[in-house]
């Protein structure tokens, strides 16, 4: 199930103004000055995810999005995912192994889409709140890797910039229905993610931890925990190249992942680089895997052979 957290409005906008006369003067200034500013932001992402026992999964996402003036965006991401499923070993009686290849599928996956507000406060540290809305909707083929069904949630953060080099976030998501996080995985109904960026002149290195809290939602099933991390490369005007890992620190999680983009945005991030390595990896891959301890026997992601 692929999912977006949220799509930010960063790159070149375009000032909606009524073209007015010379002789209105100050009140064109006004107007111009009150006319909200539209801008388009685009993304795209490919990468390779090792679930373990052999199970892996390949995909390629892209995403759009709209902001109308400094505090709002809306964004659209879609991704074509390969996977395949665990191996398996059998013994025979003689003692000899055979080893089969798990079933693979692929296809489109489910349309993510999302909304966002934000605002920041003129105090040392440049502080900056946030809240988002997001959807997962079933377009995806139920025979391949989609899910079938509608997933909605919450998410709300914070940041502020101790220097003109660090800047340092936090925030924490809420599933309303059907399992959607905010993660690569997820196995609670809410988790936490927290993010560090240092900059050097227009590169900049980012660390994100992403992890479930409170009560799991199946038995069997273990809680989802990651790092991960990430570079931010200037090309050319406003368009970066991106570059992210990540490594599960439980066995709820992906064995690890690697993932490279391109784009106006952070391949599909967030607004002010919410922990921007994890958020960047989910515009390839999505989230809503579950894992049973027994892994990488997935519910809700990847085969349907594999769900619970």
């Amino acid at each position: 199930m692929i999912r977006l957290a949220l799509l930010a409005a960063v790159g070149a906008g375009l000032t909606i103004a009524p073209a007015l006369t010379r002789a209105q003067g100050d009140t064109a200034v006004a107007i111009a000055r009150s006319a909200p500013r539209v801008s388009w932001s685009y993304g795209t992402a490919g990468g390779y995810m090792d679930l373990g026992d052999g199970a892996r999964e390949r995909a390629v996402g892209a995403s759009l999005g709209l902001s109308l003036g400094s505090h709002f965006a809306i964004g659209v991401n879609q991704t074509y995912a390969w996977a395949r499923g665990p191996s398996s070993t059998f013994t025979s009686q003689a003692g000899q192994s055979r080893t089969i290849e798990g079933k693979s599928a692929n296809g489109l996956a489910d349309l993510g889409v999302s909304a966002s507000a934000w605002t920041s406060f003129a105090a040392k540290g440049s502080p900056a709140i946030g809240i988002s809305a997001g959807a997962t909707l079933p377009t995806g083929d139920t025979a391949t890797v989609g899910s079938g069904r509608t997933s909605v949630g919450g998410f709300v953060w914070a940041s502020m910039s101790p220097s003109s080099r660090l800047s340092l976030s936090g925030g924490t998501s809420v599933s309303l229905s059907n399992g959607y996080g905010t993660g690569l995985a997820n196995s609670s109904l809410s988790s936490v993610t927290g993010s560090a960026s240092l900059y050097f002149s227009r590169v900049s290195l980012s660390m994100s931890y992403s992890g479930d809290v409170g009560a799991v939602t199946d038995t069997g099933y273990v809680r989802a925990q990651s790092i991960a991390g990430g570079a931010s490369i200037p090309l050319r005007g406003d368009v970066a190249l991106f570059i992210d890992g990540s490594g599960g620190l439980t066995s709820g999680s992906p064995g690890w992942a690697v993932s490279v983009g391109i784009g106006t945005t952070a391949a599909g991030l967030a607004a002010v680089g919410i922990a921007a390595p994890v958020q960047r990896l989910r515009s390839a891959f999505g989230s809503g895997r579950t894992f049973k301890s027994t892994k990488p026997r997935t519910r809700l992601r990847s085969l349907r052979d594999n769900r619970r």
